[in-house]
């Protein structure tokens, strides 16, 4: 728990790994999820740590993703099986069927691109794009003013 003065205190184990001085490959899974080592006669000792250093969390959560990958790849097989099972089951209801194809062919041929146009200015660029003036139209605008007439004869226009 945290100290009225907001301070808080790590251990040693914490600050070796801060420091890089702690291999974290060589700790159990268990280890990391409790985020403190057994003790040599393999229980645990003290209490669990406050805080944890992020490079032990970075190394379950690359353990735990790898597992997950490993665990994928190795049944990659079985589960493209059950979908042709299912979409080639003639007693199976026609939804299941039909979302088992959809499955198999959104991965064999892709998914239909989703197209979307999104056409958002900040106020910035509208305001800018108002004002820029094309040569047709300046050209216009230098007409019109060439030929409006002199009101008062003076060189003063309306």
């Amino acid at each position: 728990m945290a100290r009225p003065d907001n301070k808080i205190t790590i251990g040693r184990t914490t600050l070796a790994i801060l420091h890089g001085e702690d291999d974290l490959s060589t700790w159990t899974e268990e280890e990391l999820e409790r985020g403190q080592r057994r003790d040599r006669n393999g229980r645990w000792s003290g209490k669990r740590p406050t805080v944890v250093a992020r490079a032990l969390y970075d190394e379950l959560i690359r353990r735990k993703l790898s597992a997950a990958s490993d665990h994928l790849r190795e049944n990659t097989y079985e589960a493209v099986q059950a979908l042709t099972d299912i979409a080639k089951d003639t007693n199976a209801e026609n939804r299941d069927r039909l979302k088992a194809i959809e499955m198999i062919l959104n991965r064999t041929m892709g998914k239909e691109p989703i197209r979307l146009d999104v056409n958002v200015k900040a106020k910035w660029e509208e305001a800018l794009e108002s004002a820029i003036v094309t040569t047709d139209q300046l050209g216009e605008a230098i007409v019109a003013f060439a030929t409006e007439s002199d009101d008062d004869g003076e060189g003063r226009f309306r």
